[in-house]
This record gives structure tokens, sequence and C-alpha cells, in this order.
């Protein structure tokens, strides 16, 4: 399904499941996603303003060059995902995350062992 450029302004999407669609460009304003399910979705240059995203999951999503304004990101779970250039509030996200992998690497002891009797 291709649904390229498609613009969506205060829809109810609660619980919709949309798989193997192209919405690249997608313009969505003041939606309610909760417990929506996208999966094989390309969602690159998205801009989501204003959107409830509670209890969603994407799974294989692109959202290369993407925006999202006034969203709600408690709760949020991110794994295996490639993060090159995304930024939150201007700060780097990788680097942010390289700089506390670092943190915890030097504060993780390394055990002696201890010396025979």
């Amino acid at each position: 399904m291709d649904l390229t450029g498609l613009r969506v302004h205060d829809a109810t999407l609660t619980n919709a499941r949309i798989s193997d669609a192209d919405l690249t460009r997608l313009v969505l304003e003041n939606a309610n996603l909760s417990g929506a399910r996208l999966a094989d979705i390309n969602l690159s240059r998205l801009r989501l303003t204003n959107a409830d995203l509670r209890r969603a999951k994407l799974e294989d999503v692109t959202l290369a060059g993407s925006t999202l304004c006034n969203v709600d990101l408690s709760d949020v779970h991110v794994e295996d995902a490639e993060l090159g250039g995304m930024t939150i509030d201007g700060i780097s996200v990788a680097e942010a995350l390289e700089t506390v992998r670092s943190r915890r690497q030097r504060k993780t002891p390394t055990r002696r062992r201890r010396q025979p009797r």
C-alpha cells in the first residue's frame, strides 16, 4: 500500500494494525495511535505532532529524517536501532549513549584474585 505524502489530522487510530505500507512524508497531527501496531512500514520524513502513542508497537519501521514534536516518549523501549544523526533537544543520542557506556565501563570494578594463604 503506497500512501506517500498522506496528511492526517484529528484522527482516532486506536488499536490500528498497519503493515507493509509506504507512508513516506506522512503528516500526522492530533492523532490517537494508542495500542497501534505498525510493522514493515516506511515512515521516512514523518512529521508527527501532538500524537498519543501509548502502548503502540513499531517493528521494522523506518523513521529516517522524521520529526516528532510534542510527543510523550514515556516508557519507550528502543532495541536494535540505527541512531546515527538522531537528536533529542539538539543532543546527539548516539554520542550520549557512548558517553554513558564509557562511564559504565570505567565504574565496573575488576575483581582481584585472592592470594593463597
